[in-house]
C-alpha cells in the first residue's frame, strides 16, 4: 500500500501523493472528473465528461479545459493513474489506493462472509465509511446517484449489524447500531421498526416508545403525514406489553442475585465443557456496567479454572478475561491471563502479537516503562516478521510515545509520522486513527510546536465528528484546549476544556477524567483563575494517590507548576487554602466546570 498515491472520497475529498504529502487540486471539476472515472466500472468517454462539465462551452475551449483538469490530476497523482487513449478516460486501479474501491471490496466480503465476529467487523467498517457521506459538498449527477447508493448501503449495514449483535447478546451495541441506521435517515421505516423492536426486546420499552413518538413528530412536522402503519402498530404492542424482553438481554443479575448466565455455565460445565467457551466468548456477551463486568470476569475465571489444555476456545476465553480485567483496571488479573495467552500461542499467531501489545499497555499504566518497551519491541519485531501492518503501526507509535515520556525526542517525530502515514494508507477506523493523531499531538505540545498541534486537533475533530463519547474524544478536545490557550485564544480554549471534561466524566473513566481535568485546569490558569487551577490539580493528585492511579512522565510535563502560575507564591497560597482536598472526583469536576463557566464570562 505504501508508495502509491491515495484518494479519499468518503467524509470529504482529499488526495495524497505517493510521497504521503497532501495534494491539492485548483478546481473542483478535476475532483469530480476523478470521481466519474472511479464510480463507473468501465472507461468514461471524453465526450461524456465534456458534455457534463462544460455543456455550454465551445468545443475548442471545453477540450482545453478538460486537458487542463487532467494535467492537474496527473500532477497530483502521477502520470500512471489517469489513463487516456484519446477517446476514453479510466483509472488504473492498481496504481491508486482509494476508499471507494476499498468500500466496494468490503461490500463483496460482507456478502460472502458467514455470520459471526468477522462479518460484524466488516459491516461496521463499511457502515462507518458510508455514514461519513460520499464526497460531501460536491455535486454532479453521478456523484449524487453514488451518494444515494451508499446511504442505502450504510443503512442496510447498520441494520444487519444490529440484528447480529442482538443475536449475540450485545444489546448495548445493537441499540447503537440501530440508532446509527436511523441517524442516516430518520424516515426509513425499516430502521425505525428495528430500533423500536430492539429497544423493547432489550428490556427498555420506554426507549422504544420514545423512538416512536419522535418519529410521529418528525413525520407530522416535516412531511405532514402520520408515521408508517407498522410503526404505529409496534408502538401499540410495546405499550400493551405484547413484546417481552429477549432472555439474552437478561443474562446478568443485579447485585446480590445469581445471574442466568452463571446458572447456565454451571450446568454446562458439568455436561459439556467445550460448549461453555462459545457461550462466554466476548463476541457473545459484552456487559457494559462495572458490576456486570466484575461478574463476567468471575464467570470467565470459573470456566478457565474448571477446564484444561490450550484449545482455541480456552485461549479465546483467556483473552476475553484479560481484556475484561483490563477494562476494570485490574492489572494483576490482566497480566495473569494475558501471560497465559502469550505462553500458549506461537509467535506467528496474530493473537500472540496483539496480547504482547495489550500487556505493554498495562505496563505503561503501571509506569514500568522499561517492561512496556520490552513488550512493544517484541510485538513490533514479530509484527514485521509476520506482515501485520496495523500492529507495526500501533507498536511503532507506542515505542515513540514511551521515548517521548522519557523526554527522548530523537527520532520520535519521524516514527510518529510514519505510523500515521501507514494507518492512513490502511484506511483504519476513524477511532483507531484518531489515537495515533492524539499521540502525535501530545508530542507537538510537549515540544512547543503549537501550530502543528492545532493541525492535528483539526484532523482529530474531523475523524471523531458525530462519534459516541469515548476516552480519545475527551482527551483530543482537552489537548486542543491546551493548544488554544497557548495561542492566547482563552474563550475558545475554555469552551473546548469544558467539552473535554464533560466527555470524560460521562464515560465514568478515571483514566479519562484525570487527564482531561488536568488539561482543563491549565487552561483555566492561563485564563486567569490560577488559584482554582491549583486546587483542582492538587485535589486530583490526592485522588490519584488514594486510588493508586499512575501519572505518566509525559503527564507531569504537560501539567507542571509553571504552567499553573509563574509566581511560586501563588502556588503556595493556593495549596494552603485548598478547600477541595478530600473531595470525590464528581465534586472536583463540578467545581472545575463552574469555574470554567465563570472564566468564560470574564473573557467576553
Amino acid at each position: 500500500m505504501a508508495g502509491r498515491p491515495r484518494a479519499r472520497l468518503f467524509g470529504g475529498f482529499q488526495l495524497w501523493r505517493a510521497s504521503g504529502q497532501i495534494a491539492r487540486l485548483p478546481t473542483r471539476r478535476a475532483a469530480l472528473i476523478l470521481a466519474e472515472c472511479l464510480i463507473g466500472e468501465h472507461p468514461v468517454s471524453r465526450s461524456q465528461i465534456v458534455e457534463e462539465f462544460w455543456p455550454e462551452t465551445p468545443p475548442e475551449k471545453s477540450r482545453v479545459s478538460l486537458r487542463t483538469a487532467l494535467s492537474q490530476l496527473r500532477a497530483a497523482l502521477g502520470p500512471s493513474v489517469i489513463l487516456n487513449d484519446g477517446q476514453f478516460l479510466y483509472v488504473d486501479r492498481n496504481a491508486l489506493d482509494c476508499d471507494l474501491l476499498r468500500a466496494r471490496q468490503i461490500h463483496r466480503q460482507c456478502e460472502a462472509a458467514g455470520p459471526g465476529a468477522k462479518k460484524r467487523a466488516l459491516l461496521e467498517e463499511l457502515a462507518l465509511l458510508a455514514q461519513s457521506g460520499f464526497m460531501p459538498g460536491f455535486d454532479s449527477e453521478s456523484v449524487e446517484l453514488e451518494r444515494e447508493l451508499w446511504v442505502e448501503v450504510g443503512k442496510s449495514c447498520w441494520r444487519e449489524l444490529a440484528e447480529s449483535q442482538a443475536e449475540s447478546g450485545m444489546w448495548k451495541e445493537a441499540l447503537k447500531s440501530a440508532q446509527s441506521a436511523l441517524d442516516m435517515d430518520q424516515f426509513d421505516e425499516q430502521s425505525l421498526v428495528l430500533a423500536m423492536r430492539l429497544a423493547a426486546e432489550s428490556g427498555d420499552p420506554d426507549r422504544a416508545i420514545r423512538i416512536g413518538q419522535r418519529a410521529s413528530r418528525a413525520f407530522k412536522d416535516a412531511l405532514g403525514i402520520p408515521p408508517p402503519r407498522q410503526v404505529i402498530q409496534l408502538a401499540s404492542e410495546v405499550k400493551t406489553g405484547k413484546i417481552t424482553p429477549n432472555p439474552r438481554s437478561q443474562m446478568f443479575a443485579e447485585p446480590g442475585e445469581k445471574s442466568l448466565l452463571a446458572t447456565i455455565v454451571a450446568s454446562a460445565l458439568a455436561k459439556d465443557p467445550e460448549s461453555v467457551f462459545e457461550m462466554v466468548c466476548a463476541e457473545s456477551l459484552n456487559p457494559s456496567c462495572v458490576h456486570h463486568m466484575q461478574e463476567y470476569l468471575s464467570i470467565l475465571e470459573q470456566v478457565l479454572g474448571a477446564t484444561e489444555g490450550f484449545s482455541e476456545g480456552r485461549l479465546l476465553t483467556a483473552r476475553t478475561a484479560a481484556r475484561t480485567a483490563g477494562l476494570l483496571n485490574d492489572h494483576a488479573r490482566t497480566l495473569r491471563w494475558g501471560g497465559f495467552v502469550i505462553d500458549a500461542t506461537p509467535e506467528d499467531n496474530p493473537m500472540h502479537v496483539a496480547m504482547l501489545s495489550f500487556v505493554g499497555y498495562v505496563y505503561v499504566e503501571l509506569r514500568d516503562l522499561d517492561r512496556a518497551r520490552e513488550y512493544f519491541q517484541l510485538a513490533n519485531k514479530l509484527a514485521h516478521a509476520n506482515g501485520l501492518e496495523l500492529d507495526i503501526t500501533s507498536t511503532t507509535m507506542m515505542l515513540a510515545s514511551i521515548s517521548l515520556s522519557e523526554m527522548k525526542t530523537d527520532g520520535v517525530r519521524a516514527d510518529m509520522n510514519a505510523s500515521i502515514a501507514r494507518a492512513e494508507a490502511e484506511f483504519v477506523s476513524p477511532y483507531r486513527l484518531s489515537q495515533f493523531y492524539i499521540h502525535r499531538m501530545v508530542y507537538f505540545i510537549v515540544t512547543s510546536d503549537i501550530e502543528s498541534a492545532m493541525r492535528d486537533a483539526s484532523r482529530i475533530s474531523e475523524l471523531l465528528d458525530g462519534a459516541e463519547p469515548f476516552y480519545g474524544t475527551g482527551l483530543a478536545v482537552s489537548l486542543q484546549a491546551f493548544a488554544e490557550s497557548h495561542l492566547g485564544r482563552h474563550r475558545e480554549a475554555l469552551a473546548s476544556a469544558a467539552a473535554g471534561v464533560e466527555s470524560a466524566v460521562a464515560l465514568n473513566s478515571n483514566l479519562a477524567a484525570f487527564r482531561c481535568m488536568e488539561c482543563a485546569a491549565v487552561v483555566l490558569a492561563r485564563a486567569g483563575s490560577e488559584t482554582s487551577a491549583v486546587w483542582v490539580v492538587d485535589s486530583l493528585e490526592t485522588l490519584r494517590e488514594s486510588q493508586k492511579h499512575p501519572r505518566l512522565p509525559i503527564d507531569q510535563d504537560l501539567i507542571r507548576d509553571d504552567r499553573l502560575s509563574h509566581d511560586p507564591k501563588v502556588i503556595a497560597r493556593a495549596r494552603q487554602s485548598n478547600r477541595l482536598n478530600g473531595q470525590p472526583m464528581d465534586t472536583v469536576a463540578e467545581f472545575l466546570l463552574e469555574e470554567i463557566r465563570l472564566a468564560r464570562r470574564n473573557c467576553l
